[in-house]
């Protein structure tokens, strides 16, 4: 009963702020492009924020694994190369191979993953999964793109692709917080309090407009494929690699951080990504929506069965 409790008050929180953002849309408190004004805010002020305010507070000698690090992304290279060699075998369509490939490997693991940590361990004991963010994001972002791109026939642009990574703010959020924290530069404890208030919003609000983005149209024409996706995404795929977690020897925070990179919903600038990159955008945000929809329930699940079996 115990860890049932424990893991409804993970998911919960995340629901009801995902539903109340839905209605805020639905009932025209905010509309489209104010969803679109307050997701940028979000993505270059207050996620890095987060970020760097979370990294400043760890001890980085204890909070950087190696092991965990190498683990995670050997782990994601593997399934996109499993996706790259499967998928195209399974769907003819151009349009849908890199949008699926794309749909269940990149996990919306900024968003999720750390109020997920947090609600499990704590806001000071989450240092681990703030510096990991700044290797797995970046990987994501780079996989995306080669998945969608190929896929098109166009000619990978490596020199964008690293411009886009350099100029991406949750990495940019991330290193200045690693460079502080490494050369132990003072900060004046004005800036502090601001840094760390500013951060405070952003999973808050990521979350709100993650309810706010929810769209059910065209739910018939893809709901069969997009159902194969989500038992894929939220269940296959992060029970294998928690799995190979435990086997290498993984427990607590460092296996529930292998369990939110594999485990969580599809990350919403999929969607985007899809449609500027000739994807078949309406299966993206499908897939979005589902996948975050049924998180709801699989990351409860998840966590009830890692706490029950005391893996976390």
């Amino acid at each position: 009963m115990e860890n049932a409790v424990v893991s409804l008050n993970v998911v919960m929180p995340l629901f009801i702020i995902m539903v109340l953002g839905y209605f805020l849309k639905k009932y025209k408190i905010y509309d489209v492009e104010s969803l679109r004004i307050f997701n940028n805010v979000v993505f270059r002020v207050f996620l890095p924020l987060n970020l760097f305010n979370t990294i400043y507070k760890t001890n980085l000698s204890e909070s950087f694994d190696k092991k965990l690090t190498i683990f995670s992304i050997g782990a994601v290279i593997f399934l996109f190369i499993i996706l790259l060699v499967v998928v195209p075998k399974l769907e003819n369509v151009n349009e849908k191979r890199g949008v699926i490939i794309q749909g269940l490997f990149r996990s919306n693991f900024v968003i999720m993953g750390l109020p997920i940590a947090m609600n499990i361990y704590g806001e000071n004991n989450v240092g681990t999964v703030a510096i990991l963010i700044a290797f797995v994001v970046p990987l994501l972002n780079v996989l995306a793109v080669i998945s969608l791109e190929i896929f098109r026939d166009k000619k990978i642009d490596c020199i964008k692709i690293i411009k886009g990574i350099l100029k991406n703010p949750l990495i940019i959020g991330a290193f200045f917080g690693i460079v502080v924290l490494k050369f132990n530069i003072p900060i004046p404890h004005f800036l502090k309090i601001t840094v760390s208030e500013l951060g405070k919003i952003a999973t808050p609000l990521a979350i709100l407009l993650l309810g706010g983005s929810f769209e059910f149209h065209s739910v018939e024409k893809y709901f069969k494929q997009t159902m194969y996706i989500v038992f894929l995404k939220l269940i296959v795929i992060p029970s294998i690699f928690v799995a190979l977690g435990v086997m290498a020897g993984f427990t607590g925070i460092k296996l529930l951080i292998i369990y939110v990179i594999f485990g969580t919903p599809t990350a919403v600038s999929s969607f985007n990504m899809a449609q500027q990159m000739g994807g078949d955008s309406e299966l993206a945000g499908q897939i979005v929506i589902f996948t975050t929809m049924m998180s709801i329930v699989s990351i409860f699940i998840g966590i009830f069965i890692m706490k029950s079996f005391n893996l976390i």
